[in-house]
């Protein structure tokens, strides 16, 4: 699509993207915030690349494996409080895999 990119198609992404950045500032937890984060740079990144606009797509290339890497952080330390409350409450653990 580089080259004469198909106007609509190539604008309805962006506006995507910038209400996907919208949303996350209308979010109260991290986990979907970083979520639709990444949502927004894989679309921005693919406007950008369309569209020709260097600086955007620097900008999202970069912001995308840090997003990620912090969405990874959070699950691991979602997992370590998991395991932390199976290991206070076993009748918790009990009821959860029966």
């Amino acid at each position: 699509m580089v080259g004469i990119p198909d106007d609509l198609f190539c604008h309805a992404l962006g506006f995507l993207a910038c209400g996907l950045v919208l949303c996350t500032f209308a979010m109260t937890s991290m986990r979907p915030l970083r979520m639709v984060a990444l949502a927004s740079n894989v679309s921005f990144i693919c406007y950008a690349w369309m569209m020709g606009l260097w600086p955007i797509l620097a900008l999202h290339s970069i912001l995308l494996p840090l997003n990620a890497v912090r969405l990874i952080q959070i699950e691991m330390q979602r997992r370590r409080l998991m395991v932390g409350v199976f290991r206070l409450h076993p009748k918790v653990a009990h009821a959860k895999h029966t």
